[in-house]
């Protein structure tokens, strides 16, 4: 990081942009943007990109500021709002933020020469949306004096032009995408400050409440991996190592796996002794005879491995509840059965422990898949007969076009009697 972070002074920034605004209105230089169905109109000046400040809450980096604060013995207000002026939290957010600047990005910028979308600021100039793109202007030299949309003072509510930007985000498609884990954050932020969730996934511009839910999930999992201790996950930014999208798919399967409403009456020792596996197949990468680690999670979570743990869990035959049978009473042999089979053991020991599981899953997954397929055939060949006889039933009535009916009839009889043969060949 070559950039030195020097912001004008608050006051004195906050005159100019004054100036800027009433030049820019005379100038009719004005945007209206629309949200929630009504306009709202924002005013558009150019201005000296080192003359702003950072949004230090921005959801991008929630993770990596929490990480920034432990690994500097820092108080947890460090970045909080009421600090985003000062030139110290200014500065160490600037070399969290340039981190998420991509090359591509640069080149782009480089390339074309063009900033394209303004970047969005109070009228204080505060950034709203557009942080990446300031760092990347300012560690690159690019564009000494950047096109800004002016929320107003009369906007005043934070969480309000939050919303905003929010929608202005999903549209702006050269702007570096937001790790799940970070937007997690915020959720898990608003909620233990006391909002509902329906606020939350209004304001964060979810479809549904259900998506807020599943994430916090998400984030609980993945802050429960991390405690694991696993070589190279000592921290949350750490499940970047799990490939582009951050362990996005494999902790979107976990949750769904962990969570399932199919599962709620199943034995919280069941749930936490697959929930240890996945922690250590995702930790270590050991997928067994699978594809990757997201599908090692899957199947580890398939009704089929529910249902083996059962038996095993169980001290007599146990009851189908994925089938809707209800639980039996009877304690469980809880001296066989490892609610934690890591415990104790050494590398080797887990190793051969999970690819074990997976082995064992695999293969209970492979006789089901060849058991479909035997019946497969049959299956079929009853549909198509149900089929033929709704086709009579509610069609072959007088006035149908007969023309070659015979001839495709015939072809049926053709290829019945070529199933007949094919059929005895097989006996």
């Amino acid at each position: 990081m070559s950039y030195q972070v020097n912001p004008k002074n608050q006051n004195e920034l906050k005159r100019k942009i004054q100036e800027k605004v009433k030049e820019a209105k005379d100038n009719n230089q004005t945007r209206t943007i629309k949200h929630n169905r009504q306009d709202y109109e924002l005013t558009r000046i150019r201005i000296d990109r080192d003359w702003l400040y950072y949004n230090i809450q921005n959801d991008r980096t929630l993770t990596d500021i929490e990480e920034f604060i432990g690994s500097n013995g820092l108080s947890e207000d460090y970045f909080n709002e009421e600090n985003s002026f000062n030139h110290e939290q200014q500065t160490n957010y600037h070399s969290i933020i340039s981190s998420y600047v991509k090359t591509q990005m640069v080149k782009t910028f480089q390339r074309t020469l063009d900033q394209r979308d303004e970047i969005y600021i109070t009228h204080e100039g505060l950034v709203a949306n557009g942080n990446t793109r300031l760092a990347c202007f300012r560690e690159n030299d690019l564009f000494k004096d950047v096109y800004c949309l002016v929320f107003s003072s009369d906007f005043g509510d934070w969480d309000f032009i939050r919303e905003i930007v929010d929608m202005q985000d999903n549209e702006i498609d050269i702007s570096t995408d937001y790790p799940w884990h970070a937007r997690a954050k915020r959720i898990q932020k608003n909620k233990a400050s006391g909002t509902d969730i329906e606020t939350i996934r209004k304001r964060m511009r979810y479809k549904k409440t259900t998506e807020v839910e599943e994430k916090l999930r998400m984030l609980e999992l993945a802050e429960e991996f991390v405690k694991k201790d696993f070589p190279g996950f000592s921290k949350l930014s750490d499940v970047s190592k799990l490939g582009s999208d951050e362990g996005l798919q494999v902790f979107t399967t976990f949750a769904k796996g962990r969570f399932k409403k199919k599962y709620d009456q199943l034995d919280p020792n069941i749930k936490t002794k697959i929930a240890n596996i996945c922690f250590d197949i995702i930790g270590t990468g050991n997928k067994g005879a699978y594809s990757s680690i997201h599908l090692a999670v899957q199947n580890a979570w398939s009704e089929l491995s529910i249902v083996a743990q059962q038996k095993q869990f169980e001290a007599i035959e146990t009851p189908d509840i994925i089938s809707g049978q209800s639980p039996q009473t009877q304690a469980p042999d809880s001296d066989s059965y490892e609610i934690d089979p890591y415990k104790d053991k050494s590398d080797d020991e887990k190793k051969d422990y999970t690819e074990k599981f997976l082995g064992e899953v695999y293969v209970i997954q492979s006789q089901k898949d060849h058991e479909t397929k035997k019946d497969a055939y049959k299956t079929q060949l009853k549909a198509l007969l149900s089929k033929l006889t709704d086709i009579n039933r509610l069609l072959l009535e007088p006035g149908i076009n007969i023309d070659n009916l015979d001839e495709i009839l015939s072809n049926f009889d053709q290829e019945i009697e070529n199933a007949r043969r094919k059929i005895d060949s097989l006996r």
